[in-house]
């Protein structure tokens, strides 16, 4: 029902939704379900107008996520991707406060440690772009539409 309010473009009313969901703690033990309630809310300010305080909200959620996950009878660590989105989703809201410096600082160190992740390279794409680097922006498109190319063929030469 929350995301529909901020689908209607009613952020003061989703975020009211949002914000009763997570104090009630209603299926906060589903990550995935808790995942879309934390960047709802973020969302809903932001769309607002409330950038601070979705910015400074988003840290604070992105510490209920584990950086690392682990499978059952294996030793290995394997990373969290709900805990990447909630560190992109609060990057984002910092490049949405206008913290561009500190916005292109995380997206710049989460490129290095996730190369392969288009997403985050879209995004800073986006990011050189607002910044005036077109140049920029294009070499990370370049290098997003590379690996796209390369991951469909790779799934191609599998089928």
């Amino acid at each position: 029902m929350a995301a529909a309010y901020l689908y209607l473009r009613q952020p003061e009313r989703a975020a009211q939704l949002y914000e009763q969901l997570i104090q009630r703690s209603y299926l906060r033990e589903d990550a995935g379900i808790r995942r879309n309630q934390d960047h709802g809310l973020l969302f809903a300010y932001a769309d607002q107008g409330a950038v601070g305080t979705a910015q400074q909200l988003a840290p604070v959620l992105a510490q209920h996520y584990a950086p690392w996950r682990y499978v059952e009878g294996d030793a290995q660590k394997i990373p969290n991707a709900p805990y990447l989105d909630a560190i992109h989703t609060s990057t984002l809201m910092d490049l949405y406060a206008n913290a561009t410096p500190n916005a292109q600082h995380r997206l710049e160190h989460m490129v290095r440690t996730a190369p392969a992740n288009n997403n985050l390279r879209t995004d800073l794409a986006q990011l050189y772009r607002i910044r005036g680097w077109p140049r920029l922006a294009e070499q990370e498109l370049k290098i997003a539409e590379a690996a796209l190319h390369a991951h469909t063929a790779w799934k191609w030469n599998r089928a």
